[in-house]
C-alpha cells in the first residue's frame, strides 16, 4: 500500500523518543523528587494522628487516592500506605535514639493508636521491638 506522506510515520517514531527520553539514561526527573518531598512534608505534618490516612493525604495534595498510590507505587516502591508507615517507623527510631520517653508515648506521637500494633510493624521494619532497640542504642 503506498501512502500519500510515508515519511510520517518515520518522523512521528523520531519525534515521540525525542519527547520521551528513557528513564534509566537521565534518573528520576527533578519534578518526582519535588513531588515525595512534598509527600513527605504533608505526612510530616500530621505525623501524630492516628486517622491519616491515604484518603487524607491524597486530599490534602490535591489529588484521587488512586492516581497518588500509582505515582508514588511508581516513584518509590510502595503503596501510600506503606509510605506512611515507614515515615511514622523512622519518626519512631528517631525518637527512640534522642528520647527517654516511653515507648507507648512515642507510639501515640507518631500516629499509632495501639502499642501492640506498633511494636509488631517496628519489629517488621527493623527486626527488633522498640525495647531492644533502645536497650542496645544504651549499650
Amino acid at each position: 500500500m503506498v501512502t500519500r506522506y510515508p515519511r510520517i510515520g518515520f518522523l512521528a517514531a523520531r519525534f515521540r523518543s525525542a519527547l520521551s527520553p528513557p528513564a534509566k539514561q537521565y534518573g528520576r526527573a527533578l519534578w518526582d523528587e519535588g513531588f515525595v518531598a512534598r509527600v513527605h512534608d504533608v505526612i510530616q505534618q500530621h505525623l501524630g494522628d492516628p486517622l491519616y490516612t491515604t484518603t487524607a493525604a491524597a486530599t490534602d495534595l490535591g489529588m484521587s487516592r488512586m492516581h497518588l498510590n500509582r505515582r508514588l507505587r511508581a516513584l518509590t516502591g510502595k503503596s501510600t500506605h506503606e509510605f506512611i508507615r515507614a515515615i511514622r517507623l523512622d519518626a519512631a527510631r528517631e525518637m527512640l535514639l534522642h528520647s527517654n520517653d516511653p515507648v507507648r508515648a512515642v507510639a501515640a506521637a507518631v500516629g499509632f493508636s495501639s502499642t501492640s500494633h506498633f511494636a509488631h510493624a517496628f519489629c517488621d521494619r527493623f527486626g527488633m521491638t522498640p525495647s531492644n532497640f533502645r536497650m542496645q542504642r544504651s549499650r
